[in-house]
């Protein structure tokens, strides 16, 4: 909320014999004050800097360009008294400077006008200077980027569009004008020992302006925005699994559909009728699966919204954040407390395999899905007094001792990295974190497009989610898919 300088152009002076200052957010007339001027609040440039704690942040900064004459013997600057009398004749600007720089020819030279962006321009200014004994003059441009810590707004007007930061157009990468043109064509050199560095390329513009352009699929430096940085090998590798699964489901779906029609409509697991009902899933295991299936939806969706936000996302950003960060907690709180009723009722061995004959009914269920399931063929047997069937509990046991533990770690240090950044920074930062955490996402995701279409492979496409919704299923009906 103050004018910001975008630069300082010594290469010309104004009627008062100072440099030109332009500046980035500010509205004048010609020739009106500055302190009567429109100050619009500034859009500084965001790049990743050390502040004082030893943490790198994204922090504002405003680059400021500076043009001058220099001599071209020694190098140094040229005085601004000298500059003055080039342009200047103590009645105003000199008349040779008046044709060349007054465009509209109204007998004045205003601030768009007062420029040095042509040869000749530059050669009559050069030809004035050498006149009052400057030895080779030519232009020098430097450029220095100055942290901002001065007129910023208190935090009730701070940036409140989330996704201003955290989109695929994002503030973080967008280009940034440098300077609305060069004079003399001359772009100006980052000072050495600057206090912070610009990562990105500086282009000449068609218009004459110099620019900062930024990678837009990528933050500074490597800095991970979630909502904007895109985890490009995590991203192909999980996606790919998941279409693998899809085509893969589809293609086992429509083939059990065809031979059971060319069976002329013969039931695909005939076993001779109902026997009556078995009580298989208690209260408590039932509410436990819906919890954790609705909670998984629910942070899938979440995840995806903050993983790719923008303006057609189907809730706003922050709310995303808010329902993944709550949700997060209700899986991990009903995971713990499953946890506990499985090792106290000693449910547990119910995902743990029979170690004898282990490998005859993994091959038994594999050919069962492989072949039997199109031919009408019986289901195979588990374990005495087992729930689940072999290859189900090796999925668990990957699922329960690996993904989830990762998903809930990489999660909570994702959570964290705002108010605790050196937990986070240990392990690699958001870099590293949020690549693993997505991969992980994507796993999830196949696996739930697998146990959907596995419920219906039971005698009745709706057996197995009668089951879980009752409890009881048909003594001589499939055992439980995963």
């Amino acid at each position: 909320m103050a004018p910001a300088v975008e630069m300082v152009d010594a290469t010309v002076v104004t009627t008062t014999g100072l440099p030109l200052v332009r500046y980035r957010n500010l509205t004048r007339a010609p020739g009106e004050p500055l302190n009567t001027a429109t100050v619009r609040p500034l859009r500084p440039l965001l790049v990743e800097r050390e502040e004082a704690d030893g943490v790198r942040r994204l922090a504002p900064v405003n680059p400021v360009s500076r043009f001058r004459w220099i001599s071209g013997l020694d190098r140094v600057e040229v005085p601004g008294d000298l500059v003055a009398q080039a342009f200047l004749d103590g009645q105003g600007y000199a008349a040779q400077v008046l044709q060349a720089f007054d465009a509209n020819r109204d007998g004045r030279i205003d601030e768009q006008e007062l420029r040095l962006d042509s040869a000749a321009k530059v050669d009559l200014v050069a030809r004035r200077l050498r006149a009052l004994g400057v030895s080779e003059p030519t232009i020098e441009g430097t450029l220095e980027v100055y942290p901002l810590s001065h007129g910023v707004p208190a935090r009730e007007r701070a940036l409140r569009d989330c996704t201003a930061c955290h989109a695929g157009s994002s503030r973080v990468a967008e280009d940034f004008l440098i300077a609305g043109y060069l004079p003399g064509g001359t772009p100006p050199r980052p000072r050495e020992g600057s206090k912070v560095e610009l990562a990105g390329l500086l282009a000449i513009q068609s218009d004459g302006s110099l620019m900062l352009h930024r990678d837009q699929d990528s933050a500074p430096t490597d800095l991970h925005v979630l909502g904007h940085s895109r985890q490009g090998f995590t991203n192909t590798l999980g996606f790919a699994l998941f279409v693998a699964v899809a085509l893969g489901v589809s293609a086992h779906g429509i083939m059990r559909v065809v031979l059971r029609k060319m069976r002329s409509g013969a039931d695909t697991h005939a076993t001779g009728g109902s026997k009556g009902k078995e009580y298989v899933f208690g209260s408590y295991e039932r509410i436990w699966h819906w919890t954790m299936a609705f909670s998984g939806m629910v942070l899938i969706v979440t995840g995806i919204v903050i993983h790719k936000s923008g303006d057609r996302a189907i809730i706003d950003l922050p709310k995303a954040v808010s329902l993944h960060n709550v949700f997060a907690v209700v899986l991990m709180a009903n995971a713990f407390l499953a946890l506990f009723y499985h090792l106290t009722t000693k449910a547990i061995r119910n995902f743990i395999p029979e170690p004898k004959g282990f490998l005859g009914r993994v091959l038994s269920h594999m050919e069962y899905q492989t072949r039997g399931i199109f031919f009408g063929g019986p289901h195979p047997v588990n374990a005495p007094g087992h729930k689940l069937n072999p290859l189900q509990q090796v999925t668990y046991l990957g699922l329960l001792n690996f993904l989830f533990p990762l998903q809930i770690v990489t999660g909570v240090l994702i959570w964290t990295v705002g108010n605790w950044p050196s937990a986070a920074t240990a392990l690699g930062g958001l870099h590293y974190l949020a690549p693993i955490h997505n991969l992980g996402s994507w796993l999830f995701l196949s696996f739930f497009v697998l146990h959907v279409y596995l419920v219906t492979t039971g005698r009745t496409p709706t057996e197995h989610l009668e089951s879980m919704l009752t409890g009881y299923q048909p003594l001589d009906a499939e055992e439980p898919t995963p």
